[in-house]
């Protein structure tokens, strides 16, 4: 149960980072799709001001990658390109990762349930040994009573007449209950 435990913690920290490696990735791939449609655009002003946006800024732009309108480094296709791959790499290995503990925690789940169902055959043999073994002494007390009661009929047989009135009868028991 402990180990099932574990095995379940395992799941769960793979599957939240299987799940954060594939929403970096998706957001990347998003990112990448904006930046794609805003690159095309061509402003003429600065959005926030509307001072123009001249040509000698935008000129510098492609020679130095920093945005003509804010100044900012403009990441480039490759550089998305090889963090996309990266990305991609992570969200494969955190997917196997999470799919072995997924494995994991089934096979350790299917082995806890077989060791129950053999813990309860268990119990279930030693509920029958037991109730056996009652048995066993009611009939080794049966046992000792009849041995007890031909020592006494022998007894009977061997004595020789004390004086009583009728030892018939009381032979006539000890034989009933020997039958019995």
């Amino acid at each position: 149960e402990q180990r099932l435990a574990r095995e379940a913690s395992a799941r769960s920290q793979a599957e939240s980072a299987y799940q954060d490696d594939r929403r970096q990735l998706q957001s990347h791939l998003d990112a990448m799709a904006a930046g794609a449609v805003f690159r095309t655009l061509d402003p003429v002003c600065c959005p926030r001001c509307d001072h123009e946006v001249g040509s000698a800024k935008k000129a510098q732009e492609k020679e130095t990658h920093a945005c003509s309108v804010c100044g900012e480094t403009i990441v480039t296709n490759d550089d998305a390109e090889l963090m996309k791959a990266e990305l991609e790499t992570r969200a494969k290995a955190s997917k196997a990762a999470y799919e072995k503990a997924l494995a994991n925690y089934g096979a350790t789940l299917r082995e806890l349930q077989s060791l129950q169902a053999d813990i309860e055959n268990t119990q279930s043999d030693l509920e029958k040994q037991t109730e056996l073994l009652g048995s066993f002494e009611l009939r080794q007390q049966l046992q000792s009573e009849i041995s007890m009661l031909e020592g006494r009929r022998a007894e009977a047989r061997s004595e020789p007449d004390r004086g009583s009135a009728s030892p018939e009868p009381e032979l006539a028991v000890l034989s009933a209950v020997i039958v019995e």
